[in-house]
């Protein structure tokens, strides 16, 4: 799904669960609130991802993770939204609560 918003080129919010990738999982353990990383799907997703879209090319993809915390619960979020001035991750919980 993340590849499609970004050949359409628009952007998403998709909130995490954990288990997905060890880099999302340290981010979702660790102390840090706010990251952009490289993400790389993997073998078993990119293979997914080829059989149900053949035309879409697979590539490293900037995300920024975002923590909050509303209503005594921890969210985790992932986003195309990569720029932390213009999308202060303050607004996440009101966008995505």
């Amino acid at each position: 799904m993340l590849y499609l918003h970004l050949e359409q080129n628009t952007q998403a919010i998709f909130r995490l669960k954990k288990r997905i990738t060890p880099i999302i999982d340290n981010f979702i353990n660790g102390k840090e609130r706010d990251c952009v990383i490289e993400y790389i799907p993997s073998k078993k997703q990119q293979t997914e991802i080829q059989t149900a879209y053949p035309q879409m090319s697979i590539k490293p993809l900037k995300l920024r993770l975002v923590k909050y915390h509303f209503a005594d619960t921890a969210y985790y979020l992932e986003t195309t939204l990569l720029d932390g001035q213009r999308y202060p991750a303050s607004e996440f919980p009101d966008l995505y609560p």
